[in-house]
């Protein structure tokens, strides 16, 4: 009998374990096949308002905060794989999801279109029910920026979580209310404040700071939302009192000062030349006493770049702190002329020849850097080829000097 029991247990815990590996299999194929690329929903909407078909299913972390109610009305901000959207859930409607909350919404017969210059999706009219978070307290990790990168950048980067290192706002009215600039190293961007947030019209602080937030787009300009207090930081304890950098030709010579270095390990000093990639060019033994100044040049620029810089204090323990990022560009002794112009496919640019090595960048209208062309040391003429661009006006600049061509 003894046996007979086990056995009838055993068969049991078998029929119940491939149950569990099939319905298993099941839900992971379902929720892989529910995983929608959030740019390739995006790319549904090509100027016209449109309704979303089947297949396509939004997976990812609301980041508006809904307590703190610095977001539109019924508006809730979805990130997904580095990429951000909104949610509009109609006049009136309510928030169903606050910040951390990971969902899974069925994409099928929502509307997709575009509210100030931002893409926007509409549930069906009429919904009223949403399925529950998947998840709750879900913490997004915040991208890096400087205030540059994010004005160049913003329609890759907006609604999704960014962390803006030593800014300082500045306003008139001294409080958090509607537009303030917000203001690092490299740029200025607006910090809107919602009529209806929390911290609206408390007093702005007079101090350097780090931010956390998201860029917003507003009618094709990007501004800056925070979400509350508790996400602007004071900087991290840093030891620099002064930094600047100045372009000598194409030598960048950096000087700085430092307080209270008594615990400094060495300083690392970096360079990007994107502004949110950066690599060390070397490190500076910290001389062991309270203030110090300090110079170091970097000889590794070419006429017609633009670098960024900052400081990197390493203490003895490991812990780090950063400097403010200075931007500098390095201008190119050419002037810059091109022929033909207009010109339906190829232009030959016409410049002074230098002892180094340019870079000549073509911006659309817009700003974009949509192509790039080597100034060789020595040379006073380069073809620039456009046949592969649209038509339109595009801007050529190397250093300081830029010339305006147009495309046919």
């Amino acid at each position: 009998m003894f046996v007979k029991i086990n056995k009838l247990i055993m068969k049991q815990k078998f029929t119940l374990l491939l149950f569990t590996i099939f319905t298993t299999l099941l839900v992971v194929n379902k929720s892989s096949a529910q995983i929608t690329d959030l740019n390739v929903i995006k790319a549904l909407y090509t100027g016209t308002a449109t309704t979303i078909p089947s297949g396509y299913f939004l997976n990812g972390v609301v980041i508006s905060d809904t307590i703190n109610k610095n977001v539109s009305a019924a508006n809730t901000i979805v990130q997904a794989n580095g990429t951000g959207i909104i949610i509009y859930f109609g006049k009136g409607a309510g928030h169903y999801y606050n910040a951390g909350d990971s969902i899974s919404l069925d994409l099928t017969g929502w509307g997709l279109t575009a509210y100030n210059g931002a893409d926007e999706l509409t549930p069906p009219t009429g919904t009223t029910s949403f399925p529950p978070p998947v998840a709750t307290g879900v913490v997004v990790t915040p991208m890096v920026v400087t205030i540059d990168y994010l004005n160049n950048n913003y329609n890759q980067i907006a609604y999704t979580m960014l962390l803006i290192h030593h800014a300082i706002i500045t306003s008139t009215s001294g409080v958090f209310a509607g537009s303030n600039n917000l203001t690092d190293a490299t740029g200025t961007i607006v910090l809107y404040t919602g009529a209806n947030a929390t911290y609206v019209d408390s007093t702005l602080p007079a101090d350097t700071m780090d931010f956390v937030g998201y860029a917003t787009i507003y009618k094709t300009a990007p501004e800056f939302d925070i979400r509350s207090f508790s996400e602007i930081h004071w900087a991290l304890p840093l030891s620099f009192k002064a930094f600047s950098v100045e372009a000598k030709g194409t030598t960048a010579l950096l000087s700085w000062s430092t307080a209270n270095e008594v615990n400094t390990s060495k300083i690392a000093i970096e360079k990007s030349l994107d502004g949110i990639n950066y690599a060390s060019l070397g490190t500076i033994p910290s001389k062991g006493k309270p203030s110090n100044s300090y110079v170091f040049t970097d000889a590794s620029n070419k006429s017609g770049t633009v670098a960024y810089y900052r400081l990197k204090s390493i203490d003895n323990a490991g812990s780090f702190a950063y400097s403010s990022v200075q931007k500098v560009a390095f201008s190119a002794a050419t002037k810059l002329t091109a022929y033909p112009n207009p010109t339906s496919g190829t232009t030959k640019l016409s410049y002074v020849a230098s002892t180094t090595d340019a870079i000549a960048r073509v911006l659309s209208i817009d700003g974009k850097v949509v192509k790039q062309v080597n100034l060789k040391a020595g040379t006073t003429t380069t073809d620039l080829q456009l046949a592969g661009l649209a038509k339109g006006i595009y801007t050529v600049e190397t250093g300081n000097n830029t010339i305006k061509i147009a495309k046919n």
